[in-house]
């Protein structure tokens, strides 16, 4: 009778063991499929981070081309506003000289107002030809800046990538330890349901054993 009562409870704590060992491969696949799920969004990520380095590559060489660009043309203005500044400096030295030479010589008086009004027109034309360079020089400035900001904007975009890489990379990293632990736990259930059946064999055959007896 008690033996019969110990198969009994063997075999009932056998059978919960297999339950749980069920529950334990379903969640053992849940977590399986969990992971595939992770590795695919850090595979997508990756992807993203590989594609933006790329366009950001990219986009700075064009970034340096077009600096490169803008720098020699405010240096060929800066070249030509000095040229304008120097020859506005010697127009209004002749212009001096001009007037000087009136008070000497008055016999040269309508000679030297024909120059002055010669002077005074290349001046005006230089004056305009200096504000044209200025307002040329003002909007390469403006798109410098702009390229300055569109470039921050790209870094911003992408530092926030890698941060979304990273804390994908981490909940990969939390739900392996999950899958170890699971594993870890079925093992441990298994070698236990193995151990239970290998006392209800042998119960049974000492049961047969005393049977025959």
């Amino acid at each position: 009778s008690e033996a019969v009562e110990d198969r009994s409870r063997i075999f009932e704590v056998a059978e919960l063991l297999r339950a749980k060992y069920a529950t334990l491969l379903r969640d053992k696949e849940e977590q399986t499929l969990r992971l595939d799920g992770l590795q695919a969004e850090k595979l997508e990520c990756e992807q993203a981070v590989l594609a933006a380095k790329l366009e950001m590559a990219q986009q700075s060489e064009q970034h340096e081309q077009a600096v490169f660009a803008l720098s020699s043309e405010l240096l060929r203005l800066q070249e030509a506003l000095k040229d304008c500044q120097q020859q506005l400096a010697e127009g209004q030295l002749q212009l001096q000289t001009a007037r000087d030479d009136q008070a000497v010589k008055e016999g040269q008086l309508e000679k030297a107002l024909a120059e002055n009004g010669q002077l005074s027109r290349r001046l005006e034309e230089q004056a305009g030809l200096l504000g044209a360079e200025r307002d040329r020089v003002v909007e390469l400035g403006a798109e410098l800046l702009t390229l300055v900001n569109r470039r921050d904007v790209q870094q911003a975009e992408h530092s926030a990538l890698q941060q979304q890489f990273q804390d994908k990379l981490g909940e990969l990293r939390e739900e392996q330890l999950k899958t170890q632990e699971v594993h870890t736990q079925l093992c441990e259930q298994k070698d236990r349901a193995d151990r239970v059946q290998q006392q209800l064999v042998e119960s049974q055959r000492a049961n047969a054993e005393m049977d025959l007896e």
